[in-house]
């Protein structure tokens, strides 16, 4: 996973791996801003790019985003990324496969991580959940998505 550094940072570090398996990326506005031309360069080399709300607008143009999962108790967005990521990673790590079908599981995976974490400060809310909770509000989303 290239974080949310710099891309001309995301380059290099790209530059130094021979044959990566799989590339996620993120960003954040200032990037977007500021070094959209390396961002470019990062995102043709990425295989997946996660980006928010914000930036997808800033990227696209588009500000139509649907709500994937409707959380209630919104008390920190802090990490929200970045437990999506980790958890669409661990899930695609633990497959073995970065398939199609295999890249829609994860998200709502990470999905479900994300709308837990940002129900509490730090990392509170989602230490609480475990991993019962996790595979319930995953199933709660699948119902939401095929509704």
């Amino acid at each position: 996973m290239l974080g949310n550094i710099r891309p001309d940072l995301q380059l290099d570090v790209l530059n130094q791996l021979a044959n990566p398996r799989f590339v996620l990326a993120d960003t954040i506005d200032i990037w977007i801003e500021t070094q959209r031309d390396k961002l470019g360069e990062v995102m043709r080399r990425a295989d997946l790019l996660v980006v928010n709300d914000t930036e997808s607008a800033k990227l696209t143009g588009e500000s139509n985003v649907i709500v994937a999962y409707p959380v209630t108790e919104l008390r920190d967005p802090t990490g929200a990324g970045d437990s999506f990521a980790g958890a669409l990673l661990g899930y695609l790590a633990s497959t073995g496969s970065t398939d199609f079908a295999s890249l829609k599981q994860a998200m709502v995976y990470g999905t479900a991580v994300a709308s837990l974490t940002v129900e509490a400060f730090s990392t509170d809310r989602l230490a609480k959940a475990g991993c019962r909770e996790i595979r319930a509000r995953r199933k709660e989303l699948l119902k939401l998505i095929k509704a």
